[in-house]
């Protein structure tokens, strides 16, 4: 699936993101180093990363689609890479997540039960991930933590034209 392939470049590019932000504080280094990281998981096509590192969060990357509305809280990593974006925020609670899947269907995105998944326990804590597919994109919208700690991560490739 195309979307497995973008996946792991961009889970690759979030880990590194938050590696380099943690040990360095210099935007424009770390910026430098997690893109390189980047163009390296995609095979040396061209990444853009935009971090925050300054507490006044990340920005949306450039073209992001106007139909898809995040929810509130704190870009903490924004990326560019090929036909593909990706968005990692911290939010208050899973209820962001389902806002931000309720805004998917109501733009008209459609949701793939067979590549969905959601695992929470009784303490609250989630490993929850969704695939739509619709408006010419495919959209991953997943969230992992625990209350209080939570990390929502949208990404959104260009589906392949025929």
């Amino acid at each position: 699936m195309k979307i497995t392939t973008l996946v792991a470049p961009f889970a690759a590019v979030a880990f590194a993101a938050t590696l380099t932000a943690c040990s360095n504080p210099i935007e424009d280094i770390a910026n430098n180093a997690v893109e390189q990281a980047a163009e390296e998981a995609i095979g040396g096509g061209e990444a853009d990363v935009d971090l925050n590192l300054d507490g006044a969060g990340a920005n949306l990357p450039d073209g992001w689609p106007d139909d898809i509305t995040l929810p509130d809280g704190t870009i903490d990593v924004s990326t560019t890479t090929g036909d593909g974006m990706m968005v990692s925020m911290s939010v208050a609670d899973i209820a962001s997540w389902e806002e931000l899947n309720a805004n998917l269907t109501a733009a008209g995105y459609a949701e793939n039960p067979e590549v969905s998944m959601v695992v929470e326990d009784a303490e609250g804590g989630a490993f929850n991930t969704m695939l739509f597919e619709g408006n010419n994109y495919t959209v991953t919208s997943s969230v992992i933590g625990e209350p209080g700690e939570y990390i929502l991560q949208v990404i959104v490739a260009k589906n392949a034209t025929e």
